[in-house]
Formats: C-alpha cells, structure tokens, sequence
C-alpha cells in the first residue's frame, strides 16, 4: 500500500491543490454561508415556535421580520421595493415580503403537527375553469413561487376532484452546507403539509430532471388526473433551453419550459393559478383562462405557452408583491393604472 502511494507523487500535491481552491473562494462565499445560516437558525426557531398558540407563533415570525428588515438584506429589500412599486409603501411591502417565507413555515409545521386543520377553512375560488371538475378530463395546473400558506388551499379535499401528483423542488446533494439545510427543512415541510392538507391522497415528485417528467406523463396519461408544478423556476447561469425574458421588475430571467413541454407531450390542458391570502387572511384562487395543448411536434409553443403563464404570474405579483416568495427586481415598475409592468 506504501509502495502504492509513492507511486503517486502527484496525489498529495492535488490534494493541496484543492483545498488552497476551496480558501481562495471562501471569503466570496462566506456572507452568503452566514446568510443562510441566520435563516437555517430562524426556520429552527420557527419550528419550536409554531407549537405555540397560533396568534404567538405567527408573531414569531414578524419578529424575526423585524430584525431582517433593520439587517442589510432589509435595506436591499426596501430600495428593490421602492422602485419596483413606487406607488406603495416600500417600508411595509418589503416587511410583508421578508416575514412570508417564516409565516409560510410557521403555517405548514402548524399543519404538520395538528394546530391548524385546513378543513376549517373555506377557500374562495375566482374564474375557476370548468375543466377542473370535468369527469375523466386530465389537468396540468401551472402554480408560481407564492404564498406556501395560501397554496394549501389548493390541496384541501375537494379543491382539486383528481387524482393529484404535485412536484416539488429536489433537496439539493450539498445538504451539509447552510443552504441546503436550510432548503431540505423547507421542502420536506412543504411535501408534508401537502400529504397532511390531502389526507395522503397525493403523490408527491421531486422534479429533478427528465425521469421527473416521464413520471409525470405516465399520470396524465391516466383519466381524471392532474399534476402540480411551478413554472416560474429560475435556471441558475442561463442554462441551455431556457426562456429569457423580463420578468416581475427583474430585466432579464431564464425560465424553464417544462409546464408547456408537458402539456404539448402528454397532450393536456394547462390551467394557470394564484393561490393568495385575501385582506383577512382566508384563503383565496384566481384562476387564468385554460391553456389547450398545441399539437406534439409544435416545440415552437413551448416559449408561447411559457410566457402566458409568467405573464399571468407578473400581473399577479404585481397586485400582491408581499406574497411572491422569490426575488423582486428593481429594473422595472409596477404601474397600478395600466395593471402592467414597465420599463
């Protein structure tokens, strides 16, 4: 074995290779290593905090709001709020923004541990297409990054009379690091309040590549199914396939065409949603217009039926920015009179 070993000079000198590497890129990656560490901390806190009464556990969460509003995260939040919503308050539209991610976890542990019932709670249903209780028809329903409270209402028995499979991010491989603990307690919490707000009666898929989507329409095949999936997934680093286009304030973003490629393969209708919470809190859905699947071969569609989506998705951001849970660029504004982003 020794023998072996000094057979090969190099592998120590690689070893140290990588590890000068590794110190040169973490002082580049270290405030985005404690970043995540505060959160991963304030989601633990949140955990205990949600077995509390529901008035204290929620309160919770706009402390810890609070504290994120005033930290440098907070200034960003507030200065990307002004411009992209100068008709609002920045100061309190950015708090509603920072707090939704705690008040979606504290909402989903409650869940999880029996504090809330969802079938306690009526949700009110705006446009929704006929499509969706039609005996037999099989649906694809497109659902954007909002509100994880307001969307379990979507998952409530009744809401949806199909079989239903929802996908969900996949926990990323690095889970050791702050950022994927941090997302591996918030995805599993996400799957298991879905499994708790349907009673079991729902499959949920990671959906992690091309094994994902074959899954998927091997289900839609079935009569009277539907599947869940987000189609405002940004693709880190411009990835090859992806839709670039402006995007809720934001100049640029790559999109993923997987909804539409869905749709156009397994020959199913898209129906577009917003689950929200209305100003008293209830539970709320507003419903685009059904998308019909173009033909197979027409992969020119795909950018088409994407951009419907988003641009249903925009208009809804643009209404209710508070309950969007991913980044509000700055580049663009939302203008009240038009209903429209520009810039």
């Amino acid at each position: 074995m020794l023998k072996a070993y000094r057979q090969e000079p190099g592998r120590g000198k690689a070893g140290a290779n990588k590890i000068a590497a590794l110190l040169q890129r973490l002082p580049r990656r270290l405030p985005a290593h404690i970043s995540d560490l505060v959160r991963l901390d304030a989601l633990i806190a949140l955990g205990f905090a949600a077995h509390l009464p529901r008035r204290w556990a929620f309160a919770a969460a706009d402390a810890i709001g609070a504290l994120y509003l005033r930290s440098p995260v907070g200034g960003r939040a507030r200065a990307s709020m002004a411009a992209a919503f100068p008709e609002l308050d920045a100061q309190r539209t950015a708090h509603e923004w920072i707090t939704r991610t705690g008040r979606d976890y504290v909402a989903m542990r409650r869940l999880i541990a029996g504090r809330d019932t969802v079938a306690q709670r009526p949700v009110r249903s705006q446009n929704e297409p006929a499509l969706l209780r039609e005996p037999g028809q099989s649906v694809i329903i497109a659902l954007g990054h909002f509100s994880r409270e307001a969307f379990i209402g979507l998952y409530k028995a009744g809401a949806v009379p199909k079989q239903l499979a929802a996908t969900i991010a996949p926990i990323e491989p690095h889970r050791w690091r702050p950022r994927g603990l941090r997302i591996k307690l918030q995805v599993t919490a996400i799957m298991k309040g879905i499994k708790v707000a349907r009673d079991g009666d729902v499959e949920v898929i990671p959906f992690d590549g091309p094994g994902a989507l074959i899954r998927l329409m091997k289900h839609l095949r079935r009569p009277n199914t539907a599947v869940t999936i987000s189609t405002d997934a940004i693709l880190e680093g411009g990835r090859d396939g992806g839709l670039d286009r402006p995007f809720a304030g934001h100049r640029s973003l790559s999109f993923a065409p997987g909804t539409a490629r869905l749709s156009r393969l397994s020959q199913r209708p898209i129906l577009a949603c917003v689950p929200y919470l209305d100003e008293r809190g209830d539970l709320a859905i507003e419903w685009a217009d059904p998308i019909a699947a173009p033909a197979r071969d027409d992969e020119a569609a795909d950018t088409r039926v994407t951009n419907e989506i988003l641009d249903f998705f925009e208009r809804a951001i643009g209404k209710r920015p508070g309950q969007y849970v991913l980044s509000i660029g700055h580049a663009r504004h939302w203008d009240h009179s038009s209903q429209s982003w520009v810039g």
